[in-house]
């Protein structure tokens, strides 16, 4: 401890002791006693929000969220700040005891090093993130490959020792001296003359003042004004061309950059209130990339009015979008959002203020500053006469139009049309057009929106529709007489925004307010549509897609929304028995169950047997499983076939389409092997044509050549193909080999084949090759199976065997057939004494060979499992009871195990789908895919397949669009579906119809 007072000084914020003024501080320290306890009370309250501010920040940046280089920023200046408040308790107490110290010379030196380094530390790192925001946003090329988070931790260990070595002069000078009854802490600055001391003094403080200010200062100041200097001329730039879509254009260069994207959110408050964060808003981002990205986006945004209320949005934006974006709906009929723009109903006509006409808010671009006028008088003066002009030749026929209750025009006419004609003329007739037995059309209520032809060509992929001729001589028809040839076609009916196309099958039965609407699924293919299901009085009266843009968006197949009709027809209604005499006769539930029971209970191991259909739902599967576990058999199979040799089912991925629905737009090169996705899974088929459209997708296909909705290149009919692929010594190889997300699609009709296993290995090396030279993120999924029917999946969840070889090879005493109806097993491939139970809805192929017919409820009459090609578990939901005595499949084959004395252990459809839980969790994680992996594995698998491929070329089941309407019980019951097939052997003239007056 020095005992001299003629030090040079003790250079503090909170003691300063100059030379000998030591009567002067006994004076300043009672004046500043107020003051003292001010100070102690900030530290204090510094101390504890300190501790748990920065604390909190700690916690959640180094343990809670991703690393990134704004992370590493935010933990490193909380780690200062957190040390510096750790050692306020020592600053309390020094001024608390009149300025005396108490903790000895050591502590004095760490608490004052510790004080300057925080001071250090905390100034260079808030330099470095102006610096690290600034060239983030203006070199983004160079930040994309040099902004990485170890790069950020050697900035930050290089700033820590900095900091470290500025802050030693604390540790050197710091001393102790008792002055009269107490002990101050202070800057020794002793030397054997008073200029040495001096210049001591001042150097240091020049070194805190330029390192701790001035630089740091002049950084944040210059990168500051030259990122408003950049917006200010990016701004200029863009009002002088007088477009945003020269905004646009910069944006997609990089250019673009604003001083608004310096207002991001910090990963910590991301990570505190995750919920507060959406979609729309604007957050911190988890990597450098796409934070780069983000705030150029966000900086280039236009603000713009819409009466009077501004909002932000992308250049670009039209202006009908941006007037929904504050929630203002602009009428319209042409246009349609999964659509071309056509701007040609000029119903959505907008005044924009200073501009002297009535712009087209579907088909304008906004500019920065537009004020919006969407309730004028001019607005509504425009709209009155384009809805006067549309309704002059259209017919009133709104009490026998089914477009009635859904009509936009009507609901429009009232809105926004005038309460009286002024049009004295005739109006204009226009012929109705034959396009087949789906669609309705009345031609004379069109008025030429162009949906219904911007969907044919855009969605279905089809030329069929167009318009003829010009002005009030304008129609819209096929040119020449034909059918509206699509899978795809009964969408048209939906977007019509009159009652000019409507529905065949479902003309004059029902009013949209009369019918009871239930959401559900469709199961007829393995895609899993969302749909909407209208009824009356328990009867099924039409099937309407719903909107799930991981699926179907918002189409459906022309068979799911159509087939409904039969579900009507050929229905098992009541249980039936084969009499003496060979004929099935009627019987009551107690007796059939008996009957069923008796003949299982004089069985036992693989004596009995089970095979499941296309349409058999996850609680039926279950039941059936548990039920013959119980009798000793697991012979149970699906009518499907899938290679069991390799991986077979044992691993998820390998039967599964991993890219998922939604997921193969983002494909830049598809390879379709063995497969008709058109007529297989026609709204998976929408998904190719979508990116082959706006992605440039490059599609091949080995196979048999069909007609797809894009053009592809075909690579030859046999699997040889997939072979030479899969050497590599095919050209198409070196194709996926540059592919940056490729996809390979295996339907799976082609597996069912005696080379199936072959097929499989083949296409599981070719997805793995080209992953692994295409460098593709592990994240990507490149191999794909195409399922056919709803119920595979599932069954192979729950480990079902696929195929029948084994019930031909070894044929049971009773066979349990549960919606098996393809024709897979025949009364011929079973011993004369076979005793066959089958349990379905539809008395389809199965039922005329059962000796016991158990009736069942179809899909539209239960609630269900099913899980899609791409593993998403969905439910139906009962939207009419079953008819007649037909109960749900689970809850026969529970009374079955009663009466067998192997009861199921539950009651409900809950303990049902608790025990489907207890097998395969994600058979109840609805609306949910789970991630598949080990397709590295499942190749490895495959290698040890010691089988040959065939020289016959793979052919799809579904070649043409023949074979597309009827494809199971449900869809060959239809008469409806019946119709189209003829329609397209023998035109659509062959199922004309009077009309209906």
């Amino acid at each position: 401890m020095a005992e001299s007072s003629e030090d040079y000084g003790n250079y503090s914020y909170e003691y300063y002791l100059e030379y000998g003024d030591l009567e002067d501080i006994k004076v300043e320290h009672k004046q500043k006693e107020t003051m003292h306890i001010i100070s102690v009370v900030i530290y204090i309250i510094s101390f504890v929000l300190g501790l748990i501010g920065n604390g909190t920040v700690i916690w959640v940046t180094a343990f809670k969220s991703k690393k990134t280089v704004n992370s590493v920023w935010l933990l490193n200046l909380a780690m200062a700040d957190f040390v510096f408040v750790l050692f306020l308790p020592f600053y309390i107490d020094y001024i608390l005891r009149d300025f005396h110290w108490d903790f000895g010379v050591a502590m004095c030196k760490i608490n004052s090093f510790v004080s300057v380094m925080n001071m250090y530390a905390s100034v260079l790192f808030l330099t470095v993130l102006s610096i690290d925001r600034y060239v983030s946003l203006v070199h983004l090329n160079w930040s994309q490959r040099y902004r990485t988070v170890e790069r950020a931790w050697v900035v930050c260990s290089c700033i820590w020792a900095v900091a470290g070595a500025l802050s030693c002069p604390a540790l050197i000078f710091r001393d102790t001296m008792r002055l009269h009854d107490k002990v101050v802490c202070f800057n020794n600055f002793h030397a054997q003359d008073g200029h040495t001391a001096a210049m001591r003094h001042i150097i240091i403080v020049a070194i805190r003042t330029t390192v701790g200010f001035l630089l740091p200062f002049t950084a944040i100041s210059v990168t500051g004004i030259l990122l408003t200097v950049k917006d200010y001329l990016i701004r200029d730039a863009a009002e002088y061309q007088g477009s945003a879509q020269s905004a646009s254009l910069a944006v997609s260069r990089g250019q673009t950059l604003t001083v608004a994207s310096m207002l991001r959110l910090p990963v910590v408050s991301r990570s505190l209130f995750p919920a507060a964060i959406t979609k729309g808003g604007a957050a911190t981002t988890n990597n450098a990339r796409t934070a780069a990205t983000a705030t150029a986006a966000a900086s280039n945004l236009v603000e713009v009015f819409v009466d009077g209320q501004p909002v932000m949005v992308e250049p670009g934006t039209t202006v009908l979008q941006a007037c929904e974006k504050v929630g203002m709906q602009i009428p319209r009929f042409c246009y349609h959002e999964r659509l071309s723009v056509a701007g040609n109903c000029r119903m959505c006509l907008v005044e924009i203020e200073k501009v002297p006409k009535p712009v087209a808010a579907c088909a304008m671009p906004v500019m920065k500053g537009w004020n919006i006028l969407t309730n004028s008088d001019k607005t509504r003066k425009a709209r009155e006469g384009v809805m006067e002009f549309l309704l002059a030749n259209h017919p009133l026929d709104c009490p026998i139009c089914d477009q009635g209750g859904e009509c936009d025009l009507q609901d429009q006419s009232m809105q926004f049309g005038s309460d009286r004609s002024r049009f004295t003329e005739s109006k204009r007739a226009v012929e109705d057009k034959n396009i087949g037995p789906l669609i309705k059309t009345i031609m004379t209520r069109c008025i030429q929106c162009t949906r219904c032809v911007r969907f044919a060509s855009e969605i279905a992929g089809v030329e069929d529709l167009g318009t003829t001729g010009r002005g009030n001589d304008l129609q819209i028809g096929t040119y020449v007489e034909k059918m509206f040839m699509s899978e795809l076609s009964g969408n048209v009916i939906d977007i019509c925004p009159v009652g000019a196309l409507t529905s065949k099958p479902y003309a004059f039965t029902a009013r949209p307010w009369e019918t009871r609407k239930t959401e559900s699924i469709d199961v007829l293919d393995a895609v899993g549509s969302n749909i909407v299901v209208s009824t009356r009085g328990g009867e099924v009266m039409r099937i309407l897609p719903r909107l799930n843009e991981d699926i179907n968006e918002e189409w459906i197949s022309d068979k799911t929304r159509f087939a409904y009709d039969g579900l009507k027809r050929q229905r098992l209604t009541q249980p039936m028995v084969k009499n003496e005499s060979g004929q099935l006769v009627p019987t009551t539930w107690e007796d059939v169950l008996t009957r069923v029971a008796g003949a299982l209970q004089g069985v036992k191991g693989n004596d009995v047997a089970a095979v499941v259909g296309g349409l058999v739902d996850a609680e039926a599967l279950i039941s059936l499983k548990d039920l013959l576990n119980r009798l000793n058999s697991d012979n149970l199979c699906t009518e499907e076939v899938f290679p069991m040799a390799g991986a077979g089912s044992d691993l998820r991925s390998n039967y599964l389409l991993n890219t998922g629905i939604a997921g193969i737009e983002e494909a830049d090169v598809l390879l379709l092997v063995g497969t008709n996705p058109r007529y297989e899974a026609p709204l998976f088929n929408a998904r190719i044509r979508k990116g082959w459209l706006h992605n440039e997708l490059q599609v091949a296909l080995v196979g048999k050549e069909v007609d797809l909705s894009y053009t592809y290149n075909h690579l030859g009919e046999s699997a040889k193909a997939l072979q030479e692929i899969a050497s590599g010594t095919h050209p198409f190889s070196q194709v996926l080999a540059k592919a940056k997300h490729p996809v390979v699609v295996v339907g799976s009709s082609c597996l069912q084949r005696e080379d199936g296993a072959a097929i499989m290995a083949a296409v599981s090396t070719i997805a793995q090759n080209a992953r692994v030279s295409s460098g593709v993120e592990e994240t990507w999924k490149v191999l794909n199976v195409l399922h056919r029917v709803a119920s595979q999946v599932a069954a192979l969840d729950l480990g079902y065997k696929p195929g029948v070889d084994t019930i031909r090879k070894n044929p049971p005493k009773v066979l349990f057939l549960l919606g098996a109806d393809a024709d897979c097993i025949t009364r011929q491939d079973l011993p004369k004494d076979s005793f066959i139970i089958y349990q379905g809805h539809h008395g389809d192929v199965g039922a005329p060979m059962a000796d016991i017919i158990l009736p069942g409820a179809a899909y539209t009459e239960k609630c269900s499992t099913y899980v899609n090609t791409e593993g998403r578990a969905q439910q139906t939901r009962v939207a009419v009871s079953p008819p007649g005595m037909a109960r749900e499949d689970w809850k026969i084959i529970r009374a079955i195990s009663e009466l067998v004395g192997v009861t199921l252990p539950y009651d409900t459809l809950d303990e049902v789908r608790d025990r489907l839980a207890e097998v395969s969790p994600n058979l109840v994680r609805y609306d949910d895919v789970e991630e598949a992996n080990y397709f590295k594995q499942a190749n490895e698998l495959s290698k040890a397949v010691n089988q040959a491929v065939l020289t016959e070329p793979l052919v799809p089941p579904q070649l043409t669009v023949k074979d597309f309407y009827m494809t199971d019980p449900i869809s060959r019951a239809s008469q409806t579906m019946a119709k189209c097939v003829k329609a397209v052997t023998e035109g659509a003239q062959a199922v004309d119809e009077p009309a209906i007056c």
